[in-house]
């Protein structure tokens, strides 16, 4: 079996090393690329900062360490999600107070909950029936909010496992953006039509 190394800077590009730790391929370039193969599904991501040949590497499949060859020379940490991956473009992100949750919101409607230590998606929340668009979060309350496509702000439960408590309608479009008061328990979206609506959030 062969695997093409995708389009790099330069056609003459040699590979310096390579990791395999199933499903992921990392594959070093000597002109500053790492190249990650998930041979399982054939998909291709390619990490750039490097400004010179990575001739070092080592993965434990959720994360990379890669150093070079500059005249200062950098050795560079990177971190792979794996599982769960949106299949639109990403709107928007959230981190969490507990440093290690980061929440993403998708144009495919999914909200996805990432657990940073573990370098996967560990939930998925699909209750709206459009694009997320917005995400915003009250740490006092432990709550999470989206706006969407589907013209609804949605509110969710964190302790309660992303329990989705309640649904706010009154937008006549698509919500584009949230802003969260936590002392006051205020949540601001705005959308389309020059809309702009004031929530409480504990009961809408």
């Amino acid at each position: 079996m062969q695997y093409k190394i995708g389009e790099t800077k330069h056609d003459d590009a040699v590979v310096t090393k390579c990791i395999f730790k199933k499903p992921i391929l990392s594959v070093a370039l000597d002109n500053g690329e790492i190249h990650v193969l998930n041979v399982e599904h054939e998909e291709t991501m390619v990490l750039e900062g490097h400004a010179s040949a990575v001739w070092a590497l080592e993965s434990d499949g959720g994360r990379i360490a890669s150093g070079d060859s500059g005249d200062s020379p950098e050795i560079r940490i990177w971190n792979l999600m794996q599982g769960g991956g949106h299949r639109a473009t990403i709107r928007d992100l959230r981190l969490l107070l507990d440093g290690n949750t980061l929440v993403s919101a998708s144009k495919d409607g999914v909200i996805n909950v990432w657990s940073l230590d573990k370098s996967e998606c560990i939930q998925e929340l699909s209750a709206h029936e459009g694009a997320v668009r917005c995400l915003g979060v009250d740490q006092s309350r432990h709550l999470l909010v989206s706006g969407s496509s589907d013209r609804t702000v949605r509110v969710w439960n964190i302790e309660r496992g992303f329990h989705c408590e309640r649904v706010l309608r009154g937008h006549a479009g698509a919500v584009f953006c949230l802003g969260v008061q936590s002392e006051q328990g205020v949540v601001a979206s705005g959308g389309e039509k020059g809309m702009l609506m004031l929530w409480n959030i504990e009961d809408g």
